[in-house]
């Protein structure tokens, strides 16, 4: 579950940054060979791991159980590449922010759709990253036991952030939309500020 629920994060993450370079096909081209090689490793170590994991039935009073298979250190792996990949793309968020800044040359203006995505972007990489290296440093020093406590937050998360985009992009496009009789209802309607 984590690590689908990882590779679909990432293909998110992509779009974003793909967006942010206005659909720059270099930078896509980059992205998609380091997101591979990253997807390639991390299953690589989920895989050779779990072929060699066994599970066990626990008898408790009034249950049965099915015990997490021990897993060896070595699928710390799955954790790593996702890390180092999504720090690269924060990392390329982060410079396009700086370049949007410069450009702007701090003048106030109003919050435009690329300021949300670049904002949502960064917060997102390093809420992801924290909770990577949060897996990552449970599975080397953790019991077995509570492998899977930072997986479950680390899904909740990428839903959460990611839809805390989407509804922050539609509230600054109804903001910047003309309520024109023509143009229809908006979904949302917002006080003018």
């Amino acid at each position: 579950m984590a690590f689908f629920s990882t590779i679909l994060a990432e293909g998110v993450l992509q779009t974003r940054i793909y967006a942010l370079y206005g659909q720059n096909k270099g930078v896509l081209t980059l992205m998609v060979a380091c997101y591979a090689i990253a997807t390639a490793i991390s299953a690589w170590a989920a895989i050779t791991d779990i072929i060699q994991a066994k599970s066990a039935v626990i008898s408790v009073p009034r249950h049965v159980l099915c015990s997490f298979p021990t897993l060896s250190k070595n699928t710390f792996g799955l954790w790593l590449p996702p890390l180092i990949f999504e720090s690269g793309l924060c990392i390329m968020a982060l410079y396009k922010g700086i370049q949007t800044l410069s450009y702007v040359g701090g003048r106030r203006r109003r919050v435009s759709l690329m300021d949300i995505l670049i904002r949502d972007s960064v917060l997102y990489f390093l809420i992801i990253s924290v909770l990577y290296t949060t897996c990552f440093v449970m599975w080397m020093a953790a019991p077995v036991a509570y492998l899977e406590i930072p997986v479950g937050i680390l899904v909740a998360m990428t839903c959460i952030l990611g839809s805390r985009m989407i509804f922050n992009l539609r509230v600054a496009g109804v903001k910047q939309h003309t309520f024109a009789p023509e143009n229809g209802v908006p979904l949302v309607v917002l006080e003018r500020v």
